[in-house]
């Protein structure tokens, strides 16, 4: 069960990945962050309501609700799938491309010290360990070391550590919060909570003109609702229980190798050796988190075989 969390949560995070290459490009086409943002939630939680009701038509079964009190829970909680959007791409205003992402990243030990906060027991070695070759990794990855006169700017930095410990929050209740529901109710109502938040903050005005919308949702909108708010949470509502917070956050790194990819590809950006250095760190970085769970699944088998052995 737990190799199959890996996998849900790794698809998650390369998931998440490809979303600032598609932001880009659609910057780049003319649309706005409204539309962006928009296009995310409010599509993406609409797409999710579809699957939802096609999935109980399909099994002939009613929907299966969670309690009042959870319900809102997650939707409270689910502002954090568009806070975490807004933040980001706000704290680029101020910084450069590479400082923001290795704020953001920040969210790999924000994550495992929320877990620790909420459970009272202190992270493993092995995950300390982990956290530390994929901030390391980041910092080459980013090519940040290279860059000579880097702009810290207070409310940029600010604004970049609200996104990455909003998406540890995320990541965290993807795998505390009613696990119990279905991944996929689960993922359309926090994805909604996210879209009303969006929604007051940055108005989806692309849903007022016909031919924004059309242009938008045939080009990039569908994208982005897939996997910004799909695909992606669906992946991380399925395998964080499996694997448990703090792991799915380190696993959620990721998604930086997945943009440095598309960032070389599809952008054309310019990519220098020591970022390859970095990308191989974090890979490291989460191989060591990836041996862990072998190692505790082994440690597990023996002691049922003894178990066996003695009765």
């Amino acid at each position: 069960m737990k190799l199959k969390g890996l996998v849900l949560v790794s698809l998650g995070a390369c998931s998440y990945g490809i979303l600032s290459t598609l932001v880009v490009l659609a910057y780049q086409a003319g649309f706005s962050l409204n539309d962006v943002i928009g296009s995310q939630t409010v599509l993406g939680a609409v797409l999710l309501w579809l699957f939802v009701l096609i999935g109980s038509a399909i099994r002939r079964k009613s929907l299966s609700w969670p309690s009042k009190k959870q319900s809102i829970l997650m939707l409270l909680t689910g502002t954090t799938t568009g806070l975490t959007g807004l933040l980001y791409y706000a704290s680029l205003q101020y910084l450069s491309p590479a400082l923001g992402v290795v704020l953001f990243l920040q969210f790999t030990w924000m994550g495992v010290a929320i877990n620790t906060a909420v459970t009272r027991r202190a992270p493993t070695a092995m995950t300390l360990v982990s956290v530390l070759f994929i901030l390391i990794g980041t910092t080459f990855a980013t090519g940040l070391l290279n860059t000579m006169h880097i702009q810290f700017h207070w409310l940029g930095v600010a604004l970049g550590l609200c996104a990455a410990l909003s998406n540890a929050i995320r990541v965290y209740v993807s795998g505390a919060l009613a696990v119990k529901t279905d991944p996929m109710m689960r993922s359309a109502i926090m994805v909604t909570g996210g879209a009303i938040l969006t929604s007051v903050i940055v108005p989806p005005t692309f849903l007022c003109y016909f031919s924004t919308f059309n242009s938008l949702f045939f080009s990039y909108g569908l994208p982005l609702a897939f996997f910004g708010s799909f695909f992606g949470m669906w992946m991380f509502a399925k395998g964080t229980p499996l694997i448990g917070t703090s792991l799915a956050t380190i696993l959620s790194s990721m998604q930086l190798p997945v943009t440095i990819l598309l960032s070389v590809t599809v952008l054309h950006l310019p990519l220098e050796f020591i970022q390859f250095v970095g990308v191989a760190i974090i890979l490291f970085g989460v191989t060591i988190a990836e041996v862990k769970i072998k190692t505790n699944k082994q440690m597990l088998l023996n002691k049922l075989r003894r178990s066996k052995a003695t009765r």
